[in-house]
């Protein structure tokens, strides 16, 4: 827009521009005179803006202080805004890439991903939201398993003497772990118990990690205890999910254990995630070699855990009410093994949880 345009005409020219079927998508581009109003000229533009919502507009007002009122009238309307003129084109350039990337990434995952069972994952998160809590670990694990999404075979007991049944089905060694949805971190409250080997050992595991509970949390809601298959050891990964307020749905993946807390090395993408997608955030990590057999290691089964990744980000995207997900640790065992979920975490909206508790 030259200097002589005024207020009106920044909203004539952008209708315009924006009617003309050739036109896919606006940058307006403006060094607005002192004689204008900066916030007037926005208010124009966001006239045209509400009226053509299926074409994206950026604005770029270079003028420093004096349009910074406007850019934020903008903003705040869902304009987004740039103070120079090539970042609003590479942002322009970045949608239309993402658009491809997202049409590409339909076609490529409607192959591969699992057919979910939808009704299921609304019950059980119906059920969490009206008794005002997080899913719990065995729900999780319901719901993942019908993503496609494996963990070691467990069952929920509320006594010793179904512990006992339990183990002998699924088979010694077994893990106990609490139930609770007022323990979220059960190692921070000693409620974990590992390669249990007899009945003897259950019985003292089980009644130690009721203590132990209770001592962290007087007032913790007992659900139960999770009797879980003892998984063999593999490589270690995390695969985690959160729903971000700009970006909606993003997926992470890295390796799991203290290679996540202590080298913080993982990758991210905006949901949904091909599968092509996830095997380049496998492989995008600095810690690749060890899931490639690095150093005579067994080379692991990435197309699993890539498949997996696939999985949690079209969880996300199926049930807005999740807010999280923490897969960690993921074991990933050899070529054509598979990988599994050793512990599961899921999040729900906390206005979610909110709305159900009035």
């Amino acid at each position: 827009m030259s200097a002589a345009a005024m207020e009106e005409h920044h909203g004539q020219a952008l209708a315009a521009v924006l009617d003309d079927p050739n036109v896919d998508g606006v940058v307006l581009l403006s060094v607005p005179p002192t004689f204008l109003k900066p916030t007037a000229l926005a208010e124009e533009v966001l006239k045209v803006c509400r009226t053509r919502p299926n074409k994206p507009v950026s604005v770029c007002l270079i003028g420093g202080e004096f349009v910074r009122e406007a850019c934020q009238l903008l903003e705040k309307e869902g304009v987004p805004t740039y103070e120079v003129p090539d970042r609003a084109a590479r942002a322009m350039s970045r949608m239309v890439e993402r658009t491809l990337y997202l049409q590409t990434e339909k076609s490529s995952t409607q192959s591969t991903q699992v057919q979910s069972n939808r009704d299921y994952s609304h019950k059980v998160i119906a059920q969490a939201l009206a008794a005002g809590r997080n899913l719990l670990e065995h729900e999780a694990n319901e719901l993942l398993s019908t993503y496609g999404i494996s963990s070691a075979r467990s069952a929920l007991v509320q006594s010793e003497d179904e512990g006992v049944v339990a183990a002998s089905k699924i088979g010694y060694p077994i893990v106990l772990k609490i139930v609770s949805p007022d323990i979220l971190h059960k190692s921070d409250a000693q409620a974990v118990k590992v390669n249990i080997k007899n009945e003897e050992e259950l019985r003292s595991a089980y009644r130690e990690i009721i203590s132990n509970s209770l001592r962290y949390n007087k007032d913790a809601r007992i659900e139960g205890i999770l009797v879980c298959a003892m998984a063999k050891p593999g490589v270690e990964a995390i695969i985690g999910a959160k729903r971000d307020s700009q970006f909606g749905p993003v997926v992470m993946f890295g390796l799991g254990g203290i290679f996540v807390e202590v080298f913080k090395d993982v990758t991210f993408r905006v949901a949904p995630v091909s599968l092509a997608g996830a095997r380049e955030m496998v492989s995008s990590i600095k810690g690749y070699p060890l899931l490639n057999g690095a150093r005579g290691r067994e080379v692991c089964d990435t197309e699993s855990l890539a498949q997996m990744i696939v999985n949690v980000g079209k969880l996300m995207l199926e049930c807005p009410e999740v807010s999280e997900i923490d897969l960690n640790p993921v074991a990933v065992y050899e070529q054509g093994q598979g990988a599994l979920a050793l512990d599961a975490r899921i999040i729900l909206a906390a206005k979610n949880l909110g709305n159900a508790a009035k």
